[in-house]
Parts: structure tokens; sequence; C-alpha cells
């Protein structure tokens, strides 16, 4: 038997990027209610992404969710409505997330929205928190800083904090 030696380690795929960290933003789909996700690192202004600009200099946001006929997977209809954002790259900075009220039908309004933020590698919780999101209502969610090792720092949940700063940045939907 002849024996044909390998001269090449075999070619191993490079893993894809995983997102540093995973905002979750999930509410009834029963509602019909279209709430938008937003975020901004601080340091760079032009850096805000949401719908109307969906990858931004760290973030991308992966689904934007009208709720409308949300869908079914199996035949099962789905509960909640999700947009899901990812900070994909660690740079330092102040980061902010905030939600829009874009269709929040007068019946169901407000909307209770649950927010989840998770640092992918180390895997770690970082915080849930459910807030009341009106029809055309911005409701800021948090602040923090994170830091050269993917750490965050000063992490602020206080809305009324929050609003001030916001509007100090104008930090609006389009």
């Amino acid at each position: 038997l002849l024996y044909n030696p390998v001269t090449k380690k075999k070619e191993e795929p490079a893993p894809p990027p995983t997102a540093e960290f995973i905002c979750n933003v999930s509410w009834p789909a029963k509602n019909d209610a279209d709430v938008d996700t937003w975020a901004v690192r601080v340091d760079n202004p032009d850096s805000v992404t949401g719908f109307t600009r969906r990858e931004n200099d760290v973030f991308i946001l992966h689904n934007d969710n009208t709720s409308r006929s949300y869908g079914a997977i199996e035949g099962v209809e789905l509960i909640q409505a999700r947009e899901t954002m990812t900070i994909e790259t660690i740079k330092s900075g102040e980061y902010m997330f905030s939600l829009h009220g874009y269709r929040i039908p007068p019946d169901v309004e407000p909307v209770l929205v649950t927010i989840e933020l998770q640092k992918s590698r180390p895997f770690k919780h970082i915080f849930t928190k459910t807030v009341k999101v009106a029809h055309d209502q911005e409701v800021p969610v948090c602040s923090f800083y994170i830091d050269d090792d993917g750490n965050i720092k000063n992490l602020e949940l206080d809305e009324e904090l929050l609003e001030g700063f916001l509007n100090a940045l104008k930090f609006q939907c389009l």
C-alpha cells in the first residue's frame, strides 16, 4: 500500500465574530405595537443607531420588529415581539440605550417592554429592566461606560437622570 502523507494542515474556518454585548428588547406580540431600540456611543454622536441606520460605529440592529403579523415558528404563534441590538466591538466610552414608541395602539397603551443586556465573552448578565412605553414616547433605558477591557462601569438605570442627558445630547429618533 502506498501512503500519501498530508503535506498541509487542514484549514479550519475562522469562527464567526461574536458580539461583545447583546441587548434584547421584547414586548407582547398581541399588542401589535412597534417599539424601536436606539443606541449611541456618546463619544461619537454620529453613532446613533436604530431602524433608520441599522449598522453604525460599534452597533448592529439585527431585528427591527414592527409587530405586524409577527410570525410563527413551526405553526406556533410567537408571543413576544423582539428587537436585538449588539455591540460588536469594544471601544471604551459611554453608551446609552433608549426606546421609542413608534406605533402603540391606543387600546394597549402603554406597552410593557423588557430590556435585557448581556455580555457575551465571558457570559455575564448585566441587567433586566421593564419600562412602560407610550405612543411617540422616548424612554431612556440605561447609560454605562465600557472600559478598555470590555467591563461595564457606572451603570445608570434611573430614567430621570438620563432624561436631562438625552436632551443635552439631542438624541432623537428621526
